[in-house]
């Protein structure tokens, strides 16, 4: 999640929608300004990590009006939500256990048969899963040739 990105869209959060309560611009703040779309797949580096969560206090503050001298384990308590580490790590051990769960039904030890395994027992006929069926035609193509 590009910082800059975050601090652009809360700015035109709060041009747009200044005049709302406080309530209402975290709730759009979170929707609008805050993507964590793909966060499972992220680097967990503790330093990226602090930085993300540096600009997520630096865009809650001005929201609830809470002072700079707070301190900072106070301001997911005063907006009533999960601090952001939190829920990028959350998200980050739900996918990783969903991840394993789907491991041991499906006894897979490689994560390209995962994903096709996944895409066959959904029946889903999508972009991916029909790549992945045409990768399985022309592995197994390359495979007859190199036993010939």
């Amino acid at each position: 999640m590009p910082l800059y990105d975050l601090y652009r869209r809360f700015n035109l959060l709060l041009a747009e929608f200044g005049g709302c309560s406080k309530e209402v611009l975290y709730e759009l703040f979170k929707s609008l300004c805050l993507s964590l779309y793909g966060s499972q797949l992220w680097d967990l580096d503790v330093s990226r990590i602090a930085k993300i969560c540096i600009a997520w206090r630096k865009c809650v503050r001005p929201l609830y009006r809470i002072p700079g001298t707070t301190n900072c384990a106070l301001v997911p308590v005063i907006c009533d939500g999960l601090a952001i580490d939190k829920q990028i790590y959350k998200r980050h051990s739900i996918f990783k256990t969903r991840l394993k769960c789907f491991k041991c039904i499906a006894n897979i030890q490689n994560t390209l048969l995962m994903l096709k395994t996944r895409f066959e027992y959904s029946k889903q006929f999508s972009t991916v899963s029909n790549a992945l069926l045409i990768f399985k035609t022309c592995f197994k193509l390359f495979k007859r040739v190199a036993d010939i």
